[in-house]
């Protein structure tokens, strides 16, 4: 036994030298420069990138295994404009080889010196940091980390010691470059030096770099590690500070990163300005606020616990310019998850980190950067792409949080005394907040669920009540079903009746509305039924108290993108004069406007209206109102119905009673062109005209009962347009009437006092009729009558000619007849005097009238002298007859019998 132990020791120890000498041999006489070329070649074969390393490439086996080469380059796939993917001026490595056999890593000195890495996105959106595709290295995630079949991954690192000598990276860099946003990036400087790398003592790290020629640093300790490793506890105390303002401090220890990874760690962030950060890095600050002092001031300290099952965060404090918060969380079991949450603000003014009213405005698109759209081509779904969420947390949710909050300032309200609770588990979570909204309280109480087994997927009760101000009731009772798969909400809206306006008295407000009546808007009360889902809306049972008004009504929407809607609207009465604004200063006390008072410019551009929505749309909708008041006057009876689609809307019927007579029509709306066009038919039935005139128009000119047919069609949606697009025809006739103003029968008999030529007296004179009828015609705004006809007991008067809408003139004739005496609906008066047909002309607003006295002296010329007996004998005399009958003469015979006619002619 002995000798056959001394043969195996002289046989080890032989195999010893021979190792020991080939170890140091080998390196001697192996040429390793005479494998560089197929060590290039492999390395590009294997990554499908150029590759190419330095002549002083070297290599050591005893006692240090080690390796050193210099000028390495890892290039770029085709396709990249950039030459290196990866270089490294020089690298060096020495390694003690024995102790590896007993898992002892010593490392002597692991030195790289200036590596560079470039990161590059080309403008089709290449990358060059994948493996070119069809290369040996090209392998799906799957394959390259899936471990040999019939072996487990280990956890743990199988190493029983470690000790580094010299570790540092030194001037790295790194360059991210992107093409198709044309940014680019460079962290450069890059210095990493571990110092005292052992398991059993602390590891000092220090790390600095310039990220875009701005310092950023890393220093402190991590570990020791210990034995085994990633199975104890890796203590961890480092500071990071970054552009000389932003200093971090992370304290305290991961657990088993390995096995079962667990943080305990305090973080510290110190004061800083992230508006300061942003400029030290050259950048625009990315939040707009409507306080530019604001995002000023921030720090932080918390206690931060976490492991795969639960989360801690306790001692939490954030100072955010004036306001301070102290908050602690907690969450576990995160497939059933437990979270209790307690959240503590002092004060803050939301309204100062809201964007402004001007950054808040669109910018309007240049038609230029508009994509022109392919008139062949469909157009695409403007419905949205339906969002998910993993409702199945909240099967087993339990929570317990509260939230209070000191002063919170929002729109310029000030809320006080916020305080939020949820609790619940495993059934209906109870909801409650209070607060002080301009000292005034504010409550919302109820419940919400349970969520069910399958949460997403079943019905989720609500039932959640609204006290505001002590003014305001709201409750919204119902369901929400299949919130995950296909939404829909089944909701009772009911709102207690209140008065606006001591709501906003209450909240210090001004009234924002204004209106003729201050005590209108002073009672609502609002009650309806609510069903919804991704492609319809309806609104049943709806009852809004408005005031002394009530109104019951129904909506129904469906194919929200193509709407198709339906409306039933029934009103039992409302003066609508209370809730419009009160008469401006200027207006006279009719209500009309001031003659001084202008109309706006002519030729200003409109914007153009988009009709498409109403292209779009189909509706079905209904009015009835018991009682309206408009301007005074008094509506009733109304009955509407509006029913369209394709951009072609029909009104059938409208009917109404207004001024004791009945008003009926018919219409179409057509918007399937850029220019509208409608038509009306119109009916009256013993409509006052003499009320109507006095109320709508300020006008006190006419009196009467009215009958009236009217069609017209036009087109257009300015008044302007609107006005040179009217045609039509129709007749108004007026009954047991008078009009005001104007006495046709001393007009026509006493010129001298009717024109100005004499005085007149004090009486407003008038001239009362039996019937007037007045036909009429409409093209192109110009409305003409034929033959308006009055009768009256003194005379009968006819009018023709025409009235201009577009420019506003009157060209009129109007010719009276004497049928009777001079007494006649109560006028006792003697006029005397011959009729004199008068001209009106001039503007709507300013009408001329005028005695044609040219049509008197023909008409006298006419029966007077050409149709009298002398002049007849004169004419047909033999004598005459001679004369006339020259040959000199001959040549005025046509131009006298043109002056003839021209003499007997009226006008």
């Amino acid at each position: 036994m002995p000798k056959i132990l001394k043969w195996a020791l002289i046989v080890a120890g032989s195999l010893v030298v021979v190792i020991i000498a080939a170890l140091l041999v080998i390196p001697r006489f192996v040429d390793v420069q005479k494998y560089k070329p197929v060590l290039e070649s492999k390395v590009t074969e294997a990554t499908g990138r150029p590759f190419t390393v330095g002549d002083d490439l070297h290599l050591s086996l005893f006692p240090w295994a080690g390796l050193s080469f210099s000028d390495l380059h890892l290039g770029n796939p085709e396709g990249f404009a950039e030459k290196d993917f990866v270089a490294v001026k020089s690298f060096e490595v020495r390694v003690k080889l024995l102790p590896l056999l007993s898992k002892d890593i010593q490392v002597k000195r692991l030195i790289i010196n200036e590596p560079q890495i470039v990161l590059i996105k080309n403008k089709d959106g290449r990358v060059n940091w994948t493996q070119p595709p069809g290369k040996p290295g090209d392998k799906s995630a799957s394959e390259s980390t899936q471990p040999p079949a019939g072996k487990e991954s280990g956890l743990g690192l199988p190493i029983k010691a470690l000790a580094v000598g010299d570790f540092s990276i030194k001037k790295g860099s790194a360059l991210w470059i992107d093409h198709a946003a044309g940014t680019r990036r460079q962290i450069s400087n890059l210095n990493l030096n571990l110092r005292d790398v052992s398991l059993d003592r602390p590891i000092q790290l220090a790390f600095s770099a310039l990220v875009d020629e701005r310092p950023v640093s890393l220093e402190g300790t991590v570990g020791h590690v210990g034995q085994p490793i990633g199975q104890g506890i890796v203590p961890l105390d480092f500071s990071i500070s970054a552009l000389d303002e932003l200093k971090l401090r992370v304290k305290g220890n991961i657990a088993n990163p390995v096995t079962n990874p667990a943080i305990d760690v305090a973080l510290d962030l110190a004061e800083f300005s992230p508006r300061k950060l942003s400029a030290a890095l050259g950048q625009p600050f990315p939040i707009a606020t409507a306080d530019a002092q604001t995002l000023n001031r921030i720090a932080l300290t918390a206690g931060v616990k976490a492991d795969p099952t639960h989360v801690a965060v306790t001692d939490g404090k954030l100072d955010l310019d004036q306001s301070k918060l102290t908050f602690a969380f907690k969450a576990a079991d995160f497939a059933k998850p437990d979270v209790t949450f307690d959240l503590n603000l002092d004060q803050i003014d939301l309204d100062r980190y809201l964007p402004s009213k001007a950054q808040t405005k669109l910018v309007p698109e240049k038609k230029s950067d508009r994509a022109q759209p392919d008139k062949n081509k469909q157009p695409a779904s403007t419905t949205p792409a339906p969002q998910t969420f993993d409702y199945g947390p909240l099967a087993g949710l339990a929570v317990d949080g509260q939230v209070k909050v000191g002063k919170i300032i929002f729109n310029a309200i000030n809320v006080q005394n916020v305080q939020f609770k949820i609790q619940g588990k495993n059934s209906p979570i109870t909801v409650a907040l209070s607060a002080r909204l301009d000292e005034q309280p504010v409550s919302l109480e109820g419940t919400v669920g349970p969520f069910g087994k399958q949460p997403g997927q079943e019905t989720v009760p609500l039932d959640l009540a609204l006290n505001a101000l002590n003014e305001l009731k709201l409750r919204l009772k119902g369901r929400v079903e299949n919130p995950s798969t296909k939404p829909r909400i089944d909701m009772a809206l009911d709102v207690t009746e209140f008065s606006p306006r001591k709501l906003f008295a209450a909240l210090g407000q001004p009234f924002p509305i204004t209106t003729a009546d201050p005590k209108a808007l002073n009672r609502i009360a609002l009650a309806a039924r609510i069903k919804a889902d991704p492609a319809t809306v309806s609104v049943s049972g709806g009852r809004l108290d408005l005031d002394e008004s009530k109104l019951n009504f129904t909506v129904n929407a469906a194919d929200l993108s193509k709407p198709a809607v339906a409306w039933d609207l029934n009103l039992d009465q409302i003066n609508l004069d209370r809730y419009l604004p009160p008469a401006a200063e200027g207006k006279g006390a009719e209500g009309q406007p001031q003659k001084d008072e202008k109309p706006a410019a002519p030729g200003v551009d409109r914007p153009k209206t988009d009709y498409a929505p109403l292209r779009r749309m189909r509706m079905d909708g209904q009015l009835k109102a018991g009682k309206l008041i408009v301007n005074k006057a008094q509506i009733a009876d109304v009955h509407l119905k509006i029913a369209g689609k394709d951009g072609v809307f029909t009104l059938d019927p409208l009917k109404l009673n207004v001024y004791e007579g009945a008003v009926s029509a018919r219409g179409l709306f057509n918007v399937k062109e850029d220019i509208p066009s409608s038509n009306i038919n119109l009916e009256i039935q013993h409509l006052q005209v003499g009320p109507l005139l006095r109320e709508q128009m300020g006008k006190d000119i006419l009196e009467g009962v009215t009958t009236a047919r009217v069609k017209v069609t036009l087109a257009g949606d300015a008044p302007e347009q609107i006005k040179k697009t009217l045609n039509g025809e129709g007749e108004l006739k007026f009954n047991d009437g008078a009009i005001k103003g104007i006495d046709l029968a001393g007009m026509v008999r006493n010129v001298k006092a009717t024109f100005g030529l004499a005085p007149q007296g004090q009486e407003r004179p008038r001239t009362d009729f039996s019937e007037l009828l007045v036909p009429f015609t409409i093209t192109n705004g110009v409305v003409n009558t034929p033959q308006t006809s009055m009768k009256s007991p003194l005379i009968r008067v006819s009018a023709m000619g025409d009235a201009d809408l577009v420019d506003e003139n009157l060209d009129l004739r109007v010719e009276p007849k004497v049928v009777a005496t001079i007494k006649g609906q109560g006028d006792e008066k003697q006029r005397t005097g011959f009729m004199v047909p008068v001209l009106v002309t001039g503007s709507f607003a300013d009408p001329k009238f005028r005695p044609d006295l040219k049509g008197i002296a023909m008409e006298k010329i006419e029966k007077e002298v050409l149709q009298s007996e002398k002049v007849k004998k004169v004419l047909e005399s033999d004598q005459a007859k001679k004369v006339l009958e020259k040959e000199e003469l001959k040549p005025l015979q046509e131009p006298a019998k043109d002056l003839l006619k021209g003499l007997l002619k009226k006008n």
